[in-house]
């Protein structure tokens, strides 16, 4: 199973193709991502799944994760699979921030929707 991470300031996971069984969506608010991380491992250990996969699938970011938040999505994510909303390079980023966009080669998004992205992010970025 491929898992998209949304970090936005609300869930709108709802909105995102559910005609695929391998692909799950997550939300995950600014300052929560630990706490997501925390529990996918815990379900790859109730599973016994030798590995540990992270956001595998890619990322959506509509709100600027923390700097606790960037540690975690650092490790989980690959380059090119990080997607955001133009709005957040307008922002003033912290050094974290800064690093993680160029390392990760974060790509803006523009879409008309919520849902239109989460479409378009799904069908390019499933490995299925």
């Amino acid at each position: 199973m491929d898992n998209f991470v949304l970090i936005s300031h609300h869930d709108q996971t709802s909105q995102a193709p559910s005609d695929d069984d391998n692909v799950r969506w997550l939300w995950a608010a600014p300052g929560t991502v630990g706490q997501l991380d925390r529990r996918l491992k815990a379900e790859n250990k109730a599973k016994k799944e030798l590995l540990y996969r992270g956001f595998n699938g890619g990322a959506l970011l509509l709100a600027m994760p923390t700097d606790e938040d960037l540690v975690i999505l650092q490790k989980n994510l690959d380059a090119y699979r990080v997607f955001a909303i133009p709005e957040l390079f307008e922002q003033k980023l912290s050094p974290a921030a800064q690093y993680f966009i160029t390392s990760k080669l974060v790509t803006k998004l523009t879409g008309k929707d919520v849902a239109e992205m989460l479409e378009w992010l799904t069908e390019r970025l499933y490995g299925g």
